[in-house]
């Protein structure tokens, strides 16, 4: 007999005649105004980045075309950027009427030939020689001023940075243009071996100045390297080649070799300070007698009675005898520098670097690390 299920098979059923079919979905939503917008904003803003790229383009080339022009001509890069971009940033420091004008130079900072730092457009920071070398040139060169304020706030720095601005502020007022030195909290060694140059030097009460001197230092190692048992090996062509190194202690003949240089250096400062103030320090033999030339810093009080500076008072003491010199007697006052434009910005980041770079001190004060072998005229306690 067969097994039988109890479950009877299922018989597929048709819907009945009279059932409502579902309801097809609805259509999607037309497009709102603003994905219009949003679309017509993002083709806008390509167009204009794509102009804008086009523009820097064009303008980077004819930027280098000027500037290759200018360098043909000068055989130098620097000048040709200056050349192609002589028109200074001035800013309002003190109103007055009429075409003159005085301009204020910033001296702030450790002076050094290069800075190391730059701003986001390439643009040098602190007291680099280079800079304000090019800022008096185009103060020199520009009819319209009638005379700078060197404001400063320096301890020093590199002994040539120093001189190859010191020789700017001479080139300026061989030109007839009156130089006035305003110093603020520093003025010192270095910074005054510029002020010296000026016509008339300015200092308030407190200001630190002075510190007439050379300064060289290195560092001797050779004990330490030998307790953990690091030996040298140098090979020299003479025996001076190696003068200042680390390894070894110095010999008695590279001391008075370098005592020499750096004694020639401090005459030379001196000698800086005689020509720049005749009526104070008629020969250099003056300035070596003078109380002032064992290197110490004195105030702005003690300076003034000393006869390192002619007055005391504060910027605008400055104002108005760069304006009595230069017989302005309502020029306006403008910060004058020479800041990089956009297209020198380009060609800076487009330049290689040199292989061998000068660089100048690693940070301006607290505590400022000097490099082996290099002579500052520099502010002692700045040094670390």
């Amino acid at each position: 007999m067969e097994n039988s299920s109890d479950i009877p098979e299922a018989i597929p059923v048709s819907p009945l005649p009279n059932s409502t079919p579902e309801p097809p979905p609805p259509p999607p939503p037309p497009p709102s105004g603003n994905t219009y917008k949003g679309f017509a904003w993002g083709c806008l803003v390509s167009a204009i980045f794509m102009f804008v790229a086009v523009v820097l383009g064009i303008g980077s080339c004819v930027s280098l075309g000027v500037i290759g022009i200018a360098a043909a001509k000068t055989n130098n890069l620097a000048e040709a950027t200056d050349t192609a971009n002589p028109n200074p940033t001035l800013t309002l420091l003190r109103p007055g009427d009429g075409n003159r004008k005085i301009a204020v130079i910033a001296v702030h900072g450790t002076i050094m030939f290069s800075s190391d730092s730059t701003s986001l457009f390439g643009e040098e920071t602190g007291a680099a020689a280079q800079r304000i070398c090019r800022e008096l040139r185009a103060a020199r060169l520009d009819d319209d001023v009638a005379a700078v304020i060197l404001d400063m706030n320096t301890p020093g720095g590199e002994v040539v940075a120093s001189d190859e601005i010191r020789s700017a502020v001479d080139a300026l007022r061989a030109s007839g243009k009156p130089v006035v030195t305003c110093m603020h909290t520093l003025g010192a060694s270095g910074g005054y071996f510029i002020a010296s140059g000026s016509d008339w030097i300015i200092a308030n009460r407190l200001t630190m100045t002075g510190s007439v001197g050379v300064i060289m230092q290195s560092v001797e190692a050779s004990r330490f390297m030998a307790m953990i048992g690091v030996q040298p090996l140098t090979y020299r062509s003479g025996n001076f080649k190696d003068m200042l190194s680390p390894m070894r202690p110095s010999t008695p003949e590279e001391d008075e070799y370098l005592n020499a240089m750096v004694k020639q250096d401090f005459r030379e400062f001196c000698q800086v300070i005689a020509n720049g103030r005749p009526e104070h320090f008629p020969t250099v033999e003056d300035v070596l007698n003078a109380p002032f030339a064992d290197g110490r810093v004195v105030s702005g009080a003690d300076a003034l009675e000393m006869h390192l500076i002619d007055q005391l008072g504060d910027f605008d003491d400055a104002v108005a005898k760069a304006r009595k010199l230069a017989h302005a007697n309502d020029a306006p006052v403008y910060g004058y520098s020479l800041r990089r434009d956009w297209k020198s910005w380009l060609l800076s980041m487009a330049a290689q670097r040199t292989p061998i770079e000068v660089k100048g001190l690693d940070h301006v004060l607290p505590g400022t690390a000097l490099q082996p072998g290099v002579r500052y005229y520099l502010l002692p306690q700045a040094a670390k």
